[in-house]
């Protein structure tokens, strides 16, 4: 913590440096916001995703329809999503 304000690196293979949050992709701190959501240790009553898909790559998406279900088994969730990928198959058409 700097500043008051929480900080990330992530290291890679190849790069010479640590990255830090300021230097993620749009997707990858997507993905990391509905990770610490999703697995919250005190979730709350209901929450409500709007297109959790978008800026993703299409290869997190198995991840992150299993942080959704196990997030299912101690919240409500609300989920719009355009991606026939994460709806479940009895809704699609």
């Amino acid at each position: 913590m700097q500043n008051g304000r929480f900080q990330m690196q992530m290291s890679r293979r190849g790069v010479l440096r640590p990255l830090d949050s300021a230097e993620f992709s749009d997707g990858t701190l997507r993905f990391l916001c509905l990770v610490v959501a999703l697995l919250s240790p005190r979730p709350p009553q209901f929450m409500a995703l709007n297109e959790p898909e978008k800026s993703l790559h299409a290869d997190l998406l198995p991840a992150l329809l299993h942080l959704i279900a196990e997030a299912s088994q101690f919240c409500q969730l609300w989920i719009t999503s355009h991606s026939p990928h994460l709806a479940p198959r009895s809704m699609r058409r």
